[in-house]
């Protein structure tokens, strides 16, 4: 291969995946029922189509350890990649976006203590709402850009707005 390029295809990483990880095979067979043609070979998808897949299981595991670290106690401060906007950093922050959100984190509305059980409970039911389907998690995302300045991580925000966006799509009979 050239310089720098890994010495493997997308498709063979999805491919080692299936046969290293019964979690893995399970997974990637329901996304291909789901969002595919039901072929289970990664060879038969284009690039892109085994892309979103390993995105969507990286995004699942990474909610899915923020609910862990949570009930744990554990600090993911720092951690995660840089996925997480840093708070206070306004100056990349289009126009509108920065002076909706001055002086608090990104989009944040929660500006309270980590300790209320009940905000955990509803962060853990927003993010296992978003799980449950693509429709749903596309709900919370526009929930989010139209009324929580775009941030989207449920952790972010406070119990009003939480309870909101639940109360709406239980009353609806959506993703409950």
């Amino acid at each position: 291969g050239g310089c720098g390029a890994p010495a493997w295809s997308v498709g063979e990483f999805v491919k080692e995946g299936q046969r290293r990880s019964q979690s893995w095979r399970g997974a990637w067979e329901k996304y291909c029922a789901v969002f595919g043609t039901g072929y289970n070979d990664p060879a038969k998808y284009e690039e892109s189509f085994l892309i979103q897949f390993i995105n969507y299981a990286g995004e699942l595991a990474y909610n899915d350890l923020d609910v862990q670290a949570a009930e744990q106690g554990v600090n993911l401060e720092g951690k995660g990649g840089g996925l997480k906007r840093p708070a206070g950093a306004t100056a990349w922050k289009p126009a509108a976006k920065r002076a909706a959100t001055e002086g608090k984190p990104y989009g944040s509305t929660w500006t309270g203590g980590s300790d209320d059980p009940e905000r955990h409970e509803l962060i853990a039911q927003v993010k296992n709402m978003q799980k449950l389907s693509p429709e749903m998690k596309q709900a919370w995302w526009k929930y989010c850009d139209d009324n929580l300045g775009g941030t989207k991580d449920p952790s972010r925000h406070g119990i009003p707005e939480l309870r909101t966006f639940i109360e709406a799509y239980a009353s609806a009979g959506v993703g409950m």
